[in-house]
């Protein structure tokens, strides 16, 4: 397995939420392949279908997308043959093939544990750079207990309880954690300010070239919803 401890690649070109998707649905093949063909780093959101199959999909339903309630954990591989846009991460995994790296997102589940063994599984053979991120604390832990060597990183936004006990998670950091993805709103917290000297921080999301150079000194690199306005 390739060592993965390295987060420059976070540094060094756009990353490109949920894929480009000016043209193209998020977390689709056609949206990475957009973002592979401008050399941007892709984003991509991780949930666990019913019969669990790790699937690229941002919402916890299909509403907002598709007009259906239907939620993400209650569909099966079958019913994802009416949803051909959906892609597993294993068919992505295989799409990218080291072209760019990757930053996963993982979303929560109540099945976390399965979760997180199915990815660790389905990671194991991907040689090429590779970060993973979420808002919640379990699934980093999980993670850090399987492989030293993951690049880990902690999703912040004022209004999300996660930001509360910063202080103390950061101050002994038990997860071991390398960078921050931080809210736009809070690059300019003095708590933000002070971790930038230990962390590599991103700042999220990025919808005009004005944030950019709004925000552009708070933070190592930025990951962008919007790139031509």
């Amino acid at each position: 397995m390739i060592k993965l401890k390295s987060i420059s690649f976070l540094k060094k070109n756009k990353i490109a939420h949920r894929g480009v998707h000016e043209k193209y649905q998020e977390n689709t093949l056609l949206s990475i392949k957009e973002a592979i063909k401008r050399n941007y780093t892709v984003e991509l959101d991780v949930r666990m279908t019913k019969d669990q199959q790790l699937v690229i999909y941002h919402d916890d339903t299909l509403k907002r997308i598709y007009n259906t309630n239907k939620k993400i954990n209650q569909l099966t591989k079958k019913d994802l043959k009416n949803y051909p846009d959906i892609p597993y991460l294993k068919d992505v995994l295989t799409f990218i093939s080291g072209s760019v790296p990757i930053l996963l997102e993982i979303k929560w589940d109540s099945r976390i544990k399965i979760l997180i063994k199915k990815l660790v599984e389905e990671l194991s053979d991907y040689p090429y750079p590779y970060a993973m991120m979420s808002f919640y604390l379990i699934p980093l832990y999980l993670l850090r207990k399987e492989n030293k060597t993951y690049p880990l990183g902690l999703l912040l936004n004022r209004f999300l309880p996660n930001y509360f006990p910063l202080h103390f998670l950061l101050k002994f950091n038990p997860f071991h954690l390398d960078f921050l993805a931080v809210d736009l709103n809070l690059l300019k917290d003095t708590l933000i300010l002070k971790l930038r000297k230990k962390y590599l921080i991103l700042g999220y999301t990025i919808n005009t070239y004005q944030e950019y150079y709004l925000y552009q000194k708070y933070a190592d690199n930025f990951i962008w919803d919007a790139f031509k306005s």
